[in-house]
């Protein structure tokens, strides 16, 4: 069975300034089927380079956290993952 989810267009006031590739990560991060409303849910490095296609290196958190600081939170440790504001774009 399909699962849709509507995104409130305000959410791109957030993206604003950041890059393409930080945009793709976040709302891939945002929307894909591992994503719970709470916005908590698990996925490692690997799990997200090839649900992006490998379209970009992502070698380590260092390179792609950075540019997605403050939106979301991640600890490498468990490979859990918190994307800030999920419910609140959540419609």
């Amino acid at each position: 069975m399909a699962k849709y989810e509507n995104i409130a267009c305000c959410i791109w006031d957030e993206l604003y300034d950041l890059s393409l590739e930080a945009k793709l990560i976040y709302i891939f991060l945002f929307t894909n089927p591992r994503c719970r409303p709470s916005g908590i849910y698990s996925i490692d490095l690997d799990h997200l380079s090839r649900y992006l296609g490998n379209p970009i290196p992502i070698p380590s958190q260092s390179h792609w956290y950075p540019m997605v600081m403050g939106l979301l939170e991640y600890d490498e440790k468990t490979k859990e993952i918190w994307i800030r504001g999920k419910l609140k774009h959540f419609r």
